[in-house]
């Protein structure tokens, strides 16, 4: 990759994001993920927390990574009313992949903010390890995190969209964090959330705000780039400079501010005005 950008821009991390649009997840997607977490062998540790039925979406990803040849999986759920037991940080010990489910990331974040377990899975990401979250669990990873849609949208406007829709504000809370100056949105096409992410960055216009599709994953590396892996598009939008972007089929280019820019699956992208981590 070339281009101009200044060596203190990227901030460096050991491990990687692996950040899934939702949706149907293709195997070599999560062999990805398999093989960024140290191979079939290393421990997994699925935290299912945004789920409504927690412990029935731990098992179903579980059979899922031990289906593609995983050996070492287990999960983590709220134990008598507790998170930060002696036995959930025990299983986090030898952990070297973390997985977020999909469901509703405020309830993830209800479950997981200001806790031991949290701390311990940054640590994970500190030394090597990769944080991976689909759906819900992509939306959590940015520190500013889309948290749904603005409840005091007056529904009474019409729009070309369905009732109830929303489709121009976003409310926002406190994410994990593993990105900052970055906000993440999922399902984004198929949800029709181009408007939502564009006012999240309105609402905070220095940063760089990134539309996962469904079968769609980023995987964030530790120089200050990402590269897609999946079936469809991912979509950049900011109110300035974007950075750079390596195209599969093009030198990379430096991208005109304050407009859409989609990627495809082999596209890599360097953050140069938002540090990643």
């Amino acid at each position: 990759m070339t281009g101009n950008y200044r060596t203190k821009d990227l901030i460096k991390q050991a491990g990687n994001l692996v950040i899934i649009g939702g949706g149907h997840r293709p195997d070599y997607l999560m062999l990805e993920f398999i093989k960024l977490a140290g191979g079939f062998g290393s421990q997994i540790t699925i935290l299912p927390a945004a789920s409504y039925f927690p412990e029935q979406r731990g098992k179903e990803v579980k059979k899922e990574l031990e289906d593609l040849g995983c050996t070492h999986v287990n999960y983590i759920c709220r134990r008598n009313n507790e998170i930060d037991d002696e036995e959930n940080l025990k299983k986090l010990e030898d952990t070297k992949g973390i997985f977020f489910t999909g469901g509703d990331q405020n309830k993830l974040a209800e479950f997981l903010l200001n806790t031991m377990v949290l701390e311990r899975i940054r640590e994970i990401y500190k030394h090597g390890g990769v944080i991976a979250g689909t759906s819900a669990g992509a939306a959590i990873m940015s520190k500013i995190m889309i948290a749904g849609y603005d409840p005091d949208w007056d529904d009474s406007i019409e729009t070309p969209f369905q009732a109830g829709f929303r489709p121009n504000r976003a409310r926002l809370s406190e994410g994990f964090g593993f990105l900052h100056n970055i906000i993440i949105d999922q399902h984004f096409n198929t949800r029709k959330r181009t408007e939502r992410l564009k006012d999240a960055i309105k609402k905070n216009p220095g940063m760089l705000g990134i539309g996962i599709d469904e079968s769609t994953a980023i995987i964030v590396h530790s120089d200050n780039t990402f590269h897609v892996v999946g079936e469809n598009k991912v979509t950049l939008f900011s109110l300035s400079d974007f950075g750079l972007v390596q195209k599969t089929d093009t030198a990379a280019n430096l991208l005109n501010s304050g407009e859409i820019q989609t990627l495809s699956p082999g596209d890599r992208y360097l953050f140069q005005n938002y540090t990643s981590n």
